[in-house]
């Protein structure tokens, strides 16, 4: 049940094809073709584009091993529109999002950027998708806050040198009086302080309207008492120098108005009635747990005692099933791991919808599948060829090896393989295979949707524990044993990649 990680729906399972075409811009690019700047070449020609995001519930963040956020949607509605796929970047909590664009790290910032919110030099805002202003946060008991002025006295929570702890600072030196600021350490979610203020543990939180809108969704015990400043334009961050991609950026959010993309968006991230209340509940359970999906215990379980990453099990599940149990394919695969009968039968699977079961026997194939490659010299390529057996049989794999080495070409090289094993679907090529007709493109698709899926995993939770202090990449090491579904991280410098 493969899925492409790049054009994946993304709001409530209907950013597809279908509802794109009838957006003006989705179906067709001829008003872009003019512009031959740099920027939008280079993206194109990646096939990529890479947005600059924070992880929190209004931004982006994986929930049931999905990349969602309003920021990661809209993104990646924009990056359908231009006819590529979407790469997150996320800094670390205490680097600039826009200082990482200026370095060139990634091509636009999706953050809510407030416009006169201090852009740095060389950063421009594009036109505006959404307006906000800053509120301040209470319970739904208070009674006593209803301006600025009646924070005077009374705690508030911010994290250190942020602009909402400016803005307090300022609104200090306009009244004439202290206000109690809490500081946390900087970098700290709202989202979090929000959670402190609904338990009781602080007396207000300031917060811009949409992530006040969603934290009301979250928690039914808070209202805004007040608003601190007027609503200000929400827009990305683009270089200066990114004049093509600014054009198509501001195109593309003017194409988007009033379209049911658009509308549909906000009202699942935003909109405080309850059609989206359990999904938005779900959400922020799953964000502050950091947790990929209700069964990582088992996955973790069953991974360790085979010697595998845990992540690479589950970036396999996504791919498969998108964690549901129950899923079942045409062709009678079933369970998490999507594991066929007479597979199941051989590793003693007697409930298939039984995800510690299902779990269980889907890691022990996958080993096997990795043992049956020994004679791979590299560990990287060892574990495509595992994977594509997986994804599509032993049999069909080993006739791409064969129709390889009969080409003169090294039939223990991934990248020799791949190109012959897409061809299975041709005639003049299956024709010559012992197990006969495959769809090979599916299957090294697959291969590199799962290795994908595996560095986001890697990647998101690193940040979440917030060990990650630099970019880094899954990758696999010249010479390693051949273990090869052993969690081998390092960063890209060391990898090459």
């Amino acid at each position: 049940m493969r899925k492409s990680l790049m054009i994946r729906a993304a709001v409530a399972g209907v950013l597809a094809a279908g509802v794109l075409a009838g957006i003006p811009g989705f179906a067709q690019e001829a008003s872009l073709e003019s512009t031959n700047g740099k920027d939008l070449a280079d993206i194109r020609e990646r096939g990529v584009l890479r947005l600059i995001t924070r992880n929190s519930p209004n931004t982006y963040f994986l929930y049931r091993g999905e990349q969602m956020g309003f920021e990661f949607d809209l993104a990646e509605g924009f990056a359908s529109w231009l006819g590529v796929g979407i790469e997150t970047v996320v800094p670390p909590l205490d680097e600039d999002p826009l200082d990482w664009l200026r370095d060139g790290r990634g091509d636009l910032v999706g953050a809510s950027l407030m416009a006169g919110d201090g852009v740095l030099p060389g950063v421009v805002i594009s036109n505006p998708y959404k307006w906000v202003s800053r509120v301040i946060l209470v319970r739904d008991d208070c009674n006593s806050i209803h301006s600025p002025e009646d924070l005077l006295g009374r705690t508030v929570r911010v994290a250190e040198g942020s602009r909402h702890y400016w803005l307090l600072r300022a609104l200090e030196l306009r009244l004439g009086g202290l206000i109690g600021i809490e500081s946390v350490p900087a970098g700290e979610e709202t989202g979090r302080i929000l959670d402190d203020l609904s338990h009781g543990l602080v007396d207000a939180a300031v917060a811009e309207t949409d992530v006040a809108m969603l934290a009301m969704s979250f928690h039914g015990n808070l209202k805004i008492a007040c608003v601190l400043e007027p609503s200000r334009p929400v827009g990305w961050g683009l270089r200066v120098d990114s004049s093509d991609l600014l054009a198509a950026a501001d195109e593309f959010l003017e194409d988007i108005r009033g379209t049911f993309f658009f509308n549909h968006l906000k009202q699942r991230y935003y909109d405080t009635g309850n059609e989206y209340r359990w999904f938005r509940e779900s959400v922020f359970g799953a964000w502050q747990s950091g947790r990929l999906s209700r069964f990582d215990d088992h996955i973790q379980k069953h991974a360790s005692a085979f010697g595998m990453d845990w992540l690479l099990i589950a970036a396999v599940i996504y791919e498969e099933s998108s964690f549901d149990p129950t899923a079942t394919s045409t062709a009678g695969a079933r369970g998490l791991l999507q594991i066929m009968p007479a597979t199941g039968a051989a590793l003693g699977l007697t409930d298939p919808h039984d995800p510690d079961e299902n779990i269980l026997a889907g890691v022990r194939y996958l080993k096997d599948q990795c043992e049956r490659f020994h004679d791979v010299p590299a560990a990287e390529d060892q574990l495509r060829f595992a994977l594509a057996s997986y994804n599509v049989g032993m049999g069909h794999v080993r006739d791409a090896q064969r129709l390889t080495s009969d080409m003169g070409l090294d039939p223990h090289a991934w990248e020799s393989v791949a190109p012959v094993l897409e061809q299975l679907s041709r005639r003049e090529f299956y024709e010559q295979a012992q197990h006969g007709y495959c769809r090979g493109r599916d299957a090294v698709r697959y291969v590199e949707d799962v290795l994908r899926t595996w560095e986001i995993y890697s990647d998101y939770l690193r940040r979440q524990d917030g060990a990650g202090d630099r970019e880094v990449a899954v990758s696999w090491k010249d010479g390693v044993s051949q273990e090869c579904l052993s969690a081998l991280s390092v960063s890209k410098e060391e990898s090459g990649a």
